[in-house]
C-alpha cells in the first residue's frame, strides 16, 4: 500500500483518505501540523489520485530517461539521499515513487510539499511523534524544495536530520526544478543533506517515448475506455514542445477526451496550442486569436485564403499571425 501525505499549513484544509485497493474513503481533515503528527503514522493511508495513479508513467527507452531510471534505482538500492532535478512536470516525483514501489513493494512512501511547510511558532511538526509511530520501511519524498520559504527550509532541514538519525529503514529523496539552480533561494541550505543529484530529461527530448507515455496517460485518465490517438494526432503531439511536460500533455489529452470520449482521437480534438511552436507565453486574448486561426485552418483544410475570409482578416495579417504564433496547422 502506498502512503502519500501532503502537509498543508498554508491556511487550507488537508484531507487524509484511506485507499483500500479499490477506491478512496474520506477519513479526516487536518488543519494543523499537530493533527498531522497524530495521523502521519497511525495506519491512515493516503493516495493522491492525481499524482500517483495505477497507470505506469515511468516508461520510456530514451537514453537520458533510462539513465535517470538506473540512477534512481541505484540510489534507492544503496539508500543514498538524492535530489532529482528537472523541469516542472517532467515526472520527477512519479519516477521516484514508481521505481521505489517496484523495488520495495511492501514499503510505504510519504510525500511532503516543501512550499506548504511554514513556521508558525508553537505549531511546528513534532518530529518525535512522526517518527515514533513509523511502521516499516518508508520513503520520504520532499517535493519542490526550491519553493520552500526560509522558515520552511529550516523545518525541512530538521526533518532531514531526524530522518538521517532514525533507526527504522528510511529513504529520503527531494525534487528540484532546474530553473532554480542558479538562484540564491533558501533551498540552497538543504543541498548538504544529499549525496547524489539525478537529472530527469524534459518531455521534448523524449520524442521516441511519446507513444508509450500517451498510452499510459490515457490509461490513467480514462481507464475503462477504448481510446487511442490517430497517427495524425500523434504527429501533432510529437511536434509540440510541451513546456510544462507530462502535466501539460495530460491536460491536452483530457481536453481531447472531452471532444471525443471514446474511439480514435483526431488532431482537431487536441487543444489549438498543440498546433503551434511559439516560445513565449501568450495573453488570454492572443490565445483566443491563435485558437480561432487554428480552428479556421482546420475547417478549410489548411487553405489560408479561405481561412482569412472566414475570419474577416486580411491574408497578409493571417500570414503574419501564423508566423507570430508558430502555427503549424
Amino acid at each position: 500500500m502506498t502512503t502519500l501525505i501532503n502537509i498543508d499549513n498554508g491556511g487550507t484544509l488537508t484531507d487524509i483518505c484511506v485507499w483500500d485497493g479499490q477506491g478512496f474513503t474520506f477519513t479526516k481533515t487536518l488543519t494543523t501540523p499537530h493533527d498531522l503528527s497524530e495521523c502521519l503514522f497511525s495506519g491512515i493511508e493516503k493516495v493522491s489520485e492525481s499524482l500517483y495513479g495505477q497507470a505506469d508513467l515511468a516508461v520510456g527507452s530514451t537514453p537520458a530517461w533510462v539513465r535517470a531510471c538506473e540512477q534512481v534505482r541505484q540510489v534507492l538500492t544503496e539508500n543514498q539521499p538524492a535530489v532529482v532535478i528537472g523541469e516542472s512536470g517532467s515526472g520527477k516525483f512519479t519516477l521516484v515513487a514508481e521505481i521505489f514501489h517496484d523495488a520495495f513493494p511492501d514499503a510505504r512512501s510519504v510525500s511532503i510539499d516543501a512550499c506548504q511547510i511554514v513556521d508558525e511558532g508553537d505549531t511546528d511538526v513534532d518530529l518525535d511523534t512522526m517518527l515514533a509511530g513509523q511502521a516499516g520501511p518508508t520513503l520520504f519524498i520532499i517535493r519542490n524544495i526550491d519553493q520552500a520559504s526560509t522558515e520552511g527550509a529550516e523545518q525541512i532541514s530538521n526533518i532531514l536530520r531526524a530522518l538521517a538519525e532514525h533507526e527504522e529503514p528510511t529513504w529520503c529523496v527531494a525534487t528540484l526544478s532546474d530553473s532554480s539552480l542558479d538562484s540564491d533561494l533558501p533551498f540552497q541550505m538543504l543541498l548538504s543533506h544529499f549525496e547524489v543529484a539525478i537529472t530527469v530529461p524534459p518531455l521534448r527530448l523524449r520524442t521516441d517515448d511519446l507513444p508509450q507515455i500517451v498510452a499510459s496517460v490515457l490509461r490513467q485518465i480514462a481507464p475503462e475506455r477504448r481510446v487511442r490517438l490517430s497517427p495524425a494526432a500523434m504527429r501533432v503531439v510529437s511536434r509540440y514542445s510541451w513546456p510544462r511536460n507530462v502535466t501539460q500533455l495530460t491536460e491536452a489529452l483530457q481536453h481531447a477526451l472531452r471532444q471525443r470520449p471514446v474511439g480514435e482521437i483526431q488532431e482537431q480534438d487536441l487543444p489549438g496550442y498543440c498546433q503551434t511552436t511559439v516560445s513565449h507565453n501568450l495573453t488570454p486574448l492572443e490565445q483566443a486569436e491563435r485558437d480561432a486561426i487554428v480552428a479556421a485552418l482546420r475547417e478549410f483544410d489548411g487553405n489560408r485564403v479561405a481561412a482569412a475570409a472566414h475570419l474577416g482578416m486580411a491574408r497578409s495579417s493571417l500570414y503574419r499571425k501564423v508566423r507570430t504564433y508558430g502555427i503549424t496547422a
